[in-house]
């Protein structure tokens, strides 16, 4: 197969990474996802690198996505390109002007999904919010089985897909109704393999470390509140340390619940206080201090029971525990 094969529709999206469109391959009448991404000479020089990110890519399609079609984007196909004019104007990184001065750039033919999951979740069913938990819970535990992390794993790089309402998936053992949506995980950029960690490298083997535990809940949270407070509020500015001594002195639950608060995301903290009382919405909102001392809507979709769920078994350095969260929640579909 030939660059010149596909054929460029429409834009679906950019970042700091690339530009991607829908296109359409001339040969079959098929749709697939275009990625292109400026790269340096360096990158295409030591593509058999283990530190190479191309090659973490490659190695996780290789080793993981494929074997899993129905959970991970599929890469066909990809090009190097060594005369290559694209110019990525939304690039924040520090190398922007040398990326945009390459002549370098990486083009891939991915799988197409329908929708990212912001697109649906604001409008799903208890259902189908378990559902999805389930799916997601289970690409983890694929994941750790296969000790990688996604790097990146948050709600905009949860892809969805339109199926029939009556589809089901095989889920340890259990035929899991979709209800309509089939969740796959889109962009490896950020992919990292436990054996592929620089020892020497202080700073990716805390990022495994730490991400290892994160991925599970950094991405369930988002299926039970709506996000319409957290895209207002700046978040690095949330001081947790702060936050967890208010508590404390406000004598909410205990030492070992709030041992295991500190760990996690701001935003899941807030979904779980706000719900339990204005007293400590009020600590909360101080906490981030003056700026911040305004209300804002939120809406918790699910139980907060569920949240605890997710938050005792996101400790997730272990199969057994990512089994266990998938289970509870297969038990409350059914």
């Amino acid at each position: 197969m030939k660059i010149e094969d596909f054929k460029i529709l429409s834009k679906i999206g950019s970042g700091n990474e690339g530009t991607i469109f829908k296109c359409l391959n001339k040969v079959n009448n098929v749709e697939y996802a275009y990625k292109i991404e400026k790269i340096l000479e360096e990158r295409v020089k030591t593509i058999n690198k283990t530190n190479n990110p191309i090659y973490r890519e490659l190695h996780f399609i290789d080793t993981v996505a494929s074997k899993y079609p129905d959970y991970f984007m599929q890469l066909y196909y990809y090009w190097i390109d060594d005369k290559c004019d694209y110019y990525n104007h939304e690039s924040s990184s520090t190398d922007n002007d040398s990326l945009n001065n390459s002549n370098y750039c990486i083009i891939k033919i991915y799988s197409l999904v329908d929708a990212i999951l912001p697109d649906i979740v604001n409008k799903l069913n208890t259902k189908q919010r378990y559902s999805i938990i389930i799916q997601l819970s289970y690409i983890i535990y694929l994941l750790t089985k296969h000790k990688y992390i996604h790097g990146d794993l948050h709600i905009r790089n949860i892809g969805v897909k339109y199926v029939d309402k009556n589809k089901k998936q095989d889920i340890f053992g259990n035929m899991v109704p979709l209800y309509g949506y089939q969740i796959v995980i889109i962009d490896y950029g950020n992919v990292l393999n436990k054996k592929h960690i620089d020892k020497k490298n202080k700073k990716e083997k805390s990022k495994y470390s730490s991400l290892f535990k994160e991925q599970l809940w950094r991405s369930l949270s988002n299926i039970c509140y709506s996000d319409k407070f957290f895209s207002t509020v700046k978040w690095q500015n949330f001081n947790v340390t702060k936050f967890v001594s208010l508590c404390k002195k406000a004598k909410w639950l205990n030492n070992s619940t709030f041992r295991k608060i500190k760990c996690f995301d701001a935003k899941l903290i807030y979904a779980l206080v706000s719900k339990y009382s204005n007293m400590i919405q009020k600590i909360y909102l101080n906490s981030c201090g003056q700026e911040y001392k305004k209300e804002y809507p939120i809406k918790l979709y699910l139980p907060l029971e569920d949240f605890y769920i997710i938050l005792s078994n996101s400790v997730c350095d272990s199969e057994v525990k990512i089994k266990k969260i998938t289970k509870i929640f297969i038990d409350k579909l059914t």
